[in-house]
C-alpha cells in the first residue's frame, strides 16, 4: 500500500512538473510573439472603392455596417465560449483539490492531476489559442472596415477635424507599442493560471507525501 502511495504521489509530481513546463512555454511564446493584427489591405481598398462611388452609396454603407456587426458578434461569441469553458475547468480543478485533501477518493490522485492539467492544456491550446487566431483574422477585417470608413469620411469632410472610426483601431493604436505590466499580464493570463494550477498540484502531492 505504501508503495502505491509513493508511485501515485510521484506521478502527480511529474504531471505537475509537465504542467509547469508547458505553462512557462506558453507564457514565453506569448511574450515573445510578434504576431500583429495587420489590416487586410485588399479589403480596405475594395471598401474604399465602393464608398467612393456615388451610386448605391447608402446601400453599400448598410451592407458594410452589417458585415462589421456580424464580425464583431463572432468575436464576442467565441470569447464568451472561451471564458465559460475556462471558468468551469478552473472551478472544477480547485474543487478536485479540495475534495482530495482527505484522500477519500477510490482513484489515485495522479488520475485527477492528469485530468485537471490535461483538460486545461487541451482547452488552452485546442480552444483558446485557435479561437485567438480566428479572432485576429476577424480583427484584421474589422480594422480594414474601420480604416476605410475613416478615410472615406476624412475625404468627405474636408476642413473638418479628422475622426477615427471604430474602437478596435483606436485600442490597437493605443496599445500597439506599450509594454505596461497590465498589458503583458493580460496577454499571458491563462498561462499564469496553468502555472498556478500545476504548482498547487505539485505542492499537494508533496504535502501528502510528508503527511503520511
Amino acid at each position: 500500500m505504501e508503495v502505491i502511495l509513493i508511485i501515485t504521489d510521484l506521478l502527480t509530481f511529474l504531471v505537475s512538473l509537465v504542467g509547469i513546463i508547458l505553462s512557462i512555454v506558453y507564457i514565453l511564446s506569448r511574450l515573445c510573439s510578434t504576431e500583429e493584427q495587420r489590416v487586410d489591405e485588399n479589403l480596405r481598398g475594395t471598401i474604399s472603392g465602393l464608398l467612393a462611388r456615388s451610386a448605391y452609396r447608402d446601400h453599400t454603407f448598410d451592407l458594410i455596417i452589417n458585415d462589421y456587426k456580424i464580425s464583431g458578434n463572432e468575436i464576442g461569441r467565441r470569447d464568451n465560449i472561451i471564458l465559460l469553458v475556462g471558468t468551469i475547468l478552473i472551478g472544477a480543478s480547485l474543487l478536485l483539490i479540495g475534495n482530495l485533501t482527505q484522500r477519500e477518493s477510490s482513484f489515485p490522485i495522479a488520475f485527477y492531476a492528469f485530468s485537471s492539467i490535461g483538460f486545461y492544456c487541451v482547452w488552452l491550446w485546442g480552444i483558446h489559442e485557435t479561437a485567438r487566431k480566428l479572432n485576429n483574422i476577424t480583427y484584421r477585417r474589422l480594422r480594414a472596415i474601420e480604416e476605410a470608413l475613416s478615410n472615406h469620411y476624412d475625404h468627405e469632410g474636408e476642413g473638418h477635424e479628422h475622426y477615427r472610426f471604430g474602437i478596435h483601431s483606436y485600442i490597437h493604436a493605443e496599445t500597439h507599442n506599450q509594454t505596461s505590466f497590465w498589458l503583458r499580464l493580460r496577454r499571458v493570463f491563462w498561462g499564469v493560471v496553468l502555472l498556478f494550477l500545476s504548482i498547487v498540484w505539485m505542492l499537494f502531492s508533496v504535502s501528502l507525501r510528508f503527511s503520511f
